[in-house]
């Protein structure tokens, strides 16, 4: 991709929406000890890390149900020699038919399935950023820290897996040069809010949007997608992308998003046996 996406093409949309997620996922690769293969028809990384978000096959591309079964046994002996749980994902261009029971049959369990969705930046909704709440980009390690302690909290994240995301983003740094920067949101002085965004694939990805618990139902969520995406908009980019839960999708449209696809995944445990 050479500049800003500019098709806004439903299978443009679709394909942009899968690479960014696909790329955004791929930072794992910063952590030590990390393997991967990225290629067209097989993309996956181990960090060796407890975490299964942190051990993922993103893309697996069979010719046949027989080489399906052979692909599926290969990737995770892979990962059983690392002991550590793991997601599969089925994107919009590797779904196919019989993939999950064919999983489900090796210990996966499902994950979840989360609509793709983008907006044209320039009919992004313009609302007023709700009153009391300060947003500014993370600039160096002391936020970063305040950042990664309110993601945790919005996100109930539990400790061992909170401390890889925070040796994860360490490791990618912080600011402008920084390959996906991050936004914390305050009221007070108190970091309530958090979001990424990552420019990849020819468009603004948004990340990591979460609210503290006592501070949601206030219009922060939608804030700390708006913000990024302004930003994004002012560099020149025209297109926002990102994955919503189902109980999120409802807000993103009202900023101005629409659904064009959706990602799965399922999740399986450590030493699992085939």
């Amino acid at each position: 991709m050479s500049g800003p996406l500019v098709d806004f093409s439903r299978p443009a949309l679709t394909a942009a929406i899968e690479d960014n997620f696909v790329e955004q996922m791929l930072l794992a690769k910063a952590l030590p000890g990390a393997r991967s293969s990225i290629s067209p028809d097989c993309t996956w990384y181990v960090t060796g890390k407890p975490v299964a978000r942190m051990n993922a096959v993103l893309r697996a591309r069979s010719r046949s149900d027989v080489d399906l079964e052979r692909v599926i046994d290969e990737l995770l002996a892979l990962f059983d020699e690392r002991g550590v749980p793991m997601e599969w994902w089925l994107l919009p261009s590797t779904r196919r038919r019989g993939s999950v029971p064919r999983l489900e049959r090796r210990g996966f369990d499902n994950g979840g399935d989360w609509p793709g969705m983008a907006v044209d930046l320039q009919a992004l909704s313009e609302r007023t950023t709700p009153a009391g709440l300060a947003i500014q980009e993370v600039a160096d390690r002391t936020t970063l820290a305040e950042w990664i302690d309110a993601f945790g909290q919005g996100f109930r994240t539990p400790g061992p897996e909170l401390r890889v995301v925070n040796d994860l983003y360490e490791q990618l740094g912080v600011g402008e040069d920084a390959r996906i920067r991050h936004y914390l949101g305050s009221v007070k002085g108190r970091p309530v809010a958090t979001s990424s965004l990552f420019l990849c694939a020819g468009v603004a990805g948004i990340y990591n949007v979460s609210s503290l618990p006592r501070f949601r139902g206030r219009g922060f969520g939608a804030a700390m997608t708006q913000h990024p995406l302004r930003e994004a908009r002012a560099m020149g980019y025209r297109v926002g992308v990102l994955e919503a839960s189902d109980l999120g999708a409802p807000v993103y449209r009202r900023l101005g998003f629409r659904q064009y696809c959706r990602l799965r995944f399922l999740v399986r445990p450590a030493a699992c046996g085939i």
